[in-house]
């Protein structure tokens, strides 16, 4: 089924959906004002990138710069959806808190009164903090199942192609 389509719909899919995830993102944000956490805006270098590299592939007619631009996509996407997962078990207390989820507020410096405000005003929620979850999973989770969901129908559409073992051939 997955050799029925070509590398410019599979691209042209994947700038879609990346697109969608983000609009969700930032509609969560900001119409239903769901605060992002640092992992939460972390996730979504994911999908930027993703969109960015499949744009990029449909620019090439070249089989070889289309299959490495693929794999590229392919290692991208492993790192969002661990990075997603990860993100589960710092939500689920299995995996500490990253420092750059912890509020950091440095006691030994004088902050302004302008200062002080911007930090309570500006508040960043903790990435252990669950902000909405559907059907018992969080945004995370969700986005894990997402991302987890695209790695796999990415790699056997290249296992399908036959593009992966054409790369093999290229790089030997």
């Amino acid at each position: 089924m997955l050799t029925k389509f070509s590398i410019s719909q599979l691209c042209i899919g994947l700038v879609i959906l990346s697109l969608g995830a983000l609009g969700a993102a930032f509609i969560a944000e900001y119409v239903f004002m769901i605060a992002p956490c640092k992992l939460c805006i972390y996730q979504r270098y994911t999908y930027l990138v993703l969109a960015i590299i499949s744009t990029i592939t449909l620019c090439f007619r070249l089989a070889f710069v289309q299959r490495f631009l693929l794999l590229c996509a392919v290692v991208v996407v492993l790192v969002g959806c661990l990075t997603a997962f990860y993100h589960v078990g710092v939500e689920q207390q299995i995996f500490t808190e990253p420092f750059s989820c912890t509020s950091s507020i440095n006691e030994s410096s004088l902050l302004t009164l302008e200062e002080m405000k911007n930090q309570i005003y500006n508040k960043t929620p903790q990435c252990s903090e669950v902000s909405f979850s559907f059907l018992g999973i969080s945004m995370a989770g969700w986005n894990g199942i997402l991302l987890l969901t695209i790695f796999i129908l990415l790699v056997r559409y290249l296992y399908a192609t036959n593009l992966m073992n054409n790369v093999r051939k290229y790089a030997k």
